[in-house]
């Protein structure tokens, strides 16, 4: 009999109730035996009898030894509903085991006790059985048991049942992409298309339509942690687990629609999505979402290690980024005081492309190293300061996307002309192919800057060279007032050249169509005579012989074109070095007038004063 002091209004717990009061009356009325022993837990109190609890349960066998009235603990597993499901077990009747109460029962028989000791076919090993040959047969009831083992915890992982509905759900997943005709019907659910345009079509492959991928999703972060490496152990390829650990992320951490949770909980969620990620470079998983990872430890402020490991991922494959992806700081109300420069996100873009660029100079010493047959340390003493290795187009391509970032945080008002040569050295001078971008960094900080002098001008843009940059910006550099008057002339010089060479190279035309315009006759007496020559001359190399085969002419012309080039260039040199030294006197005259003048301000102030003193003395006397 069962007394309570409040009524559950849930019809699954009034049946139980009312089958296991079925039972012990059975029970009284076939052996005529009354109910001895009490057993009370949470606002419910059992009366029951005290030998089939005796022959099922060694808990309960212990306690009743003890009193006649036992008072369960709140940690018993499943609570009232589970408990007389017990009892109506202990009483000798059937129970409904199904996927919702099996893992509870599990747990319940594991505490009391109800073990082979006490009676063949007992609760512990009928629930195993349940398990092993049910629930671990179907996807569906696997994930309910899994869920429901939420709750009973540590308990269920003891008991090894998490771990069992992991491995199995794994291997069903894996069974699922290599086989997916001969697993269950798929359900279908419309992919999240903004999400599936941002990281490619890459992705597709692995569609949301997949029902297995949509279940994973739902489960907490300590589950899909657990399967996600047994699914690694099984052997499935990362172009499939990649993608789902991507689309976790987005839903739990990335997306608008995120459920909400505190600060604490989800920096310890993006902290374990940063240690599911595949280590080393990897195209699977898009650097825009590592990016978006970043901003997220940034945001949180997730640990040092979290940090230093998405760095070391993105800088791995930082030339497949795009300048969206960098990370730019968010301004603040108080834009006054708000130094750009010294924001987290800056750090760490400073960060990944001194890593980048650092991996990539190591690994263009090992490929020199390899070809030459050099071991470690001959290929470290060989050019320990050459920048020569470095695979040129992806450098290339991440020093303009630097460079143009420069552009974007050269606004900061407060960027100090120390600090942005800094940034600009993060990227080695001869990894830059062109200065195009570097151009438009250092004149986007001398718009914002006005205020800075001569002296930090020539400093800012002492990387800049004119040789590499594109005609049209070299154009631009000439009339740019903003820039050193020694890179105006450079550019000056630069677009001299390149109007010589197009003039050239005309010239060069013209003279290839006039000599390809003689008759038929001349050329053939002409090639018989310099056949006649070469003859004679079996010493003479291959460009000799082109050069003897062209037009007196062109030969002049050419080596006039030489000359003029190499006179403008040693003009070029020369004028940079008169230059230098004009701008390096300039400086020094400015400094000393402004020593003279601060001096004579020094001398009058002086001067004021002792003639104030003076007429004070003198009104004194007077």
């Amino acid at each position: 009999m069962i007394h309570r002091s409040e009524r559950s209004s849930g019809s699954a717990d009034s049946t139980v109730e009312s089958e296991l009061q079925k039972t012990i009356w059975k029970w009284c009325e076939g052996t005529g035996l009354p109910t001895t022993v009490t057993v009370c837990m949470q606002n419910r109190c059992y009366k029951l009898h005290k030998y089939p609890l005796l022959s099922r349960s060694g808990y309960l066998k212990r306690k009743l030894s003890e009193s006649l009235e036992i008072r369960l603990p709140k940690s018993c597993p499943g609570g009232v509903e589970i408990f007389e499901l017990v009892a109506k077990f202990c009483y000798g009747c059937a129970i409904l085991m199904n996927p919702l109460n099996v893992a509870a029962l599990r747990c319940a028989a594991e505490f009391f006790e109800m073990t082979e000791d006490f009676g063949r076919g007992n609760l512990c090993e009928r629930s195993d059985l349940y398990l092993t040959q049910v629930v671990l047969q179907s996807w569906e009831d696997t994930l309910i048991v899994l869920q429901k083992c939420q709750c009973l915890l540590p308990l269920a992982d003891k008991l090894l049942i998490v771990s069992r509905c992991i491995e199995s759900l794994a291997f069903m997943a894996c069974m699922e992409v290599l086989d997916p005709e001969h697993t269950r019907t798929k359900s279908g659910i419309a992919p999240e298309c903004q999400f599936w345009s941002e990281i490619g079509a890459s992705f597709r492959e692995t569609t949301a339509e997949d029902r297995w991928i949509t279940d994973l999703l739902a489960l907490p972060f300590l589950f899909f942690e657990r399967i996600i490496a047994s699914i690694r152990r099984q052997g499935m390829k990362e172009k499939f687990v990649s993608p789902v650990i991507v689309m976790y992320a987005n839903k739990w951490i990335l997306s608008n629609r995120s459920h909400t949770g505190s600060d604490t909980l989800k920096g310890r969620l993006l902290e374990g999505i940063i240690r599911l990620l595949p280590r080393g470079r990897s195209t699977v998983i898009p650097v825009h979402f590592l990016f978006s990872l970043l901003s997220e430890t940034l945001s949180y402020g997730s640990s040092n290690e979290s940090k230093a490991q998405l760095h070391t991922r993105i800088a791995s494959q930082l030339d497949l980024a795009t300048i969206e992806d960098f990370l730019l700081p968010v301004l603040t109300e108080n834009k006054n005081n708000f130094r750009i420069t010294c924001t987290p996100e800056v750090e760490s873009m400073r960060t990944i492309v001194s890593m980048f660029i650092s991996q990539e100079y190591m690994n263009g010493r090992t490929d020199e190293s390899a070809e030459l047959g050099l071991g470690c340390e001959e290929a470290l003493n060989r050019s320990s300061t050459s920048w020569c290795s470095f695979n040129k187009s992806t450098v290339s391509t991440v020093a303009n996307m630097w460079d143009e970032y420069l552009a974007h945080i050269a606004l900061d008002a407060v960027l100090s002309p120390s600090k942005f040569l800094e940034l600009v050295e993060v990227i080695p001078t001869s990894a830059r192919s062109a200065h195009d971008m570097l151009y438009k960094a250092v004149h986007t900080y001398l718009m914002a800057h006005p205020q800075v002098s001569q002296q930090e001008r020539q400093s800012v843009c002492k990387y800049l060279s004119c040789q590499k940059l594109s005609q049209e910006t070299c154009i631009h550099a000439v009339q740019n007032g903003l820039m050193p008057l020694r890179l105006i002339v450079q550019a000056m010089f630069i677009q001299q050249l390149h109007t010589r060479q197009a003039l050239r190279s005309h010239n060069n035309i013209c003279g290839s169509s006039t000599s390809m315009r003689l008759d038929s006759s001349s050329t053939r007496a002409w090639d018989y005579s310099h056949h006649e020559l070469n003859s004679t001359t079996n010493s003479a190399d291959n460009n000799n012989n082109y050069e003897q085969g062209l037009p007196l002419g062109i030969l002049l012309e050419r080596d006039a074109a030489f000359r003029q080039e190499e006179a403008t260039r040693a003009d070029f040199e020369a004028t940079s070095f008169r230059l230098k030294n004009l701008e390096q006197e300039l400086v020094c005259m400015r400094k000393n007038l402004q020593e003279n003048k601060d001096k004579n301000h020094a001398d009058n102030r002086q001067q004021r004063h002792n003639n104030n003193i003076n007429v004070n003395s003198s009104s004194a006397k007077s």
